[in-house]
C-alpha cells in the first residue's frame, strides 16, 4: 500500500510515524535544522526504549546545535558523506520525500512524499538504511565509546556500538546473562544486521557473525 502527501502533511506523517513506532526509528535527512516538536516527540519514544538513529551528512546547511540537541535526548547520529535523500521509517512504514528534517512552518517549500507500508518494499528500504549505517562515521561531537565502528544487537536487531564481546544491547544482554547460554540461537548479524541467512548458519554469542561478515 502507499500513499502521497505533500507540503505540511508530510511533516503531520514523520511524526506520526514516530509516535506509532514500537521498537526502532532511522530518519535519514541531508539536512537538519532545530523543530522543537520533533525532539520533543523522540524524547518521549527514547523514555519508551525505542532505539532511534539519524543519518545525515557534514553540510554547512545543518545546524550544528540541532544535533547537538538531538544528542542530549538519546539520539544516534551518523554522518553520511554526499546523503541526498531523505528516509524516514519505523518498523511498519517508510516515508520517502524531498522534505528534510526541519520545522515546517519556518520554510513556504513545496514537498511531495510517498509512504510505503508493504513489507517487501519496506524491509528493502530497512537494508538499505542499514548499508548507509554500516559505511557512516559518528557524528564528531559524540562522546566516543570503545569503538566508532556501528553493529547490531543480534538478538533484537537495534543499533549498538560492534563489539564482539559485547553483541547484545543493554536489555538484551540483560536478559542473556540469567543463564549465559553462548550457543543459544539468535536473531540478527552483529556487523551487518543481517537476518536471511543459510540454513547452516546460526547466530550466537559464541558466533555473531553471519558467513559473509566473518
Amino acid at each position: 500500500m502507499q500513499n502521497i502527501f505533500r507540503d505540511l502533511e508530510i511533516s503531520r506523517q514523520i511524526i506520526e510515524l514516530i509516535r506509532t513506532a514500537h521498537s526502532k526509528i532511522i530518519l535519514a535527512s541531508p539536512t537538519i535544522e532545530f523543530w522543537q516538536q520533533l525532539n520533543e516527540e523522540i524524547a518521549l519514544v527514547i523514555n519508551n526504549q525505542i532505539n532511534v538513529v539519524v543519518i545525515t551528512q557534514a553540510h554547512p546547511d545543518t545546524n550544528t546545535n540541532a544535533l547537538d540537541r538531538l544528542l542530549d535526548i538519546g539520539v544516534t547520529i551518523r554522518i553520511v558523506q554526499n546523503l541526498t535523500t531523505s528516509i524516514y521509517y519505523n518498523e511498519n512504514i517508510a516515508l520517502l520525500t524531498s522534505m528534510n528534517l526541519k520545522n515546517p512552518f519556518n520554510a513556504n517549500f513545496k514537498e511531495v512524499a510517498i509512504q510505503v507500508s508493504d513489507h517487501d518494499s519496506a524491509s528493502e528500504i530497512y537494508k538499505y538504511l542499514n548499508d548507509l549505517v554500516v559505511s557512516s562515521e559518528n557524528y564528531e561531537n559524540q562522546p566516543a565509546g570503545d569503538s566508532d565502528i556501528p553493529g547490531f544487537c543480534i538478538r533484537c536487531g537495534d543499533f549498538i556500538t560492534f563489539s564482539k564481546n559485547s553483541p547484545f544491547c543493554d536489555d538484551c544482554h540483560l536478559k542473556w546473562s540469567e543463564d549465559q547460554n553462548e550457543e543459544e540461537k539468535e536473531q540478527y548479524c552483529h556487523k551487518c544486521g543481517e537476518t536471511f541467512i543459510q540454513e547452516w548458519e546460526v547466530f550466537s554469542y559464541s558466533s555473531p557473525l553471519c558467513n559473509v561478515c566473518s
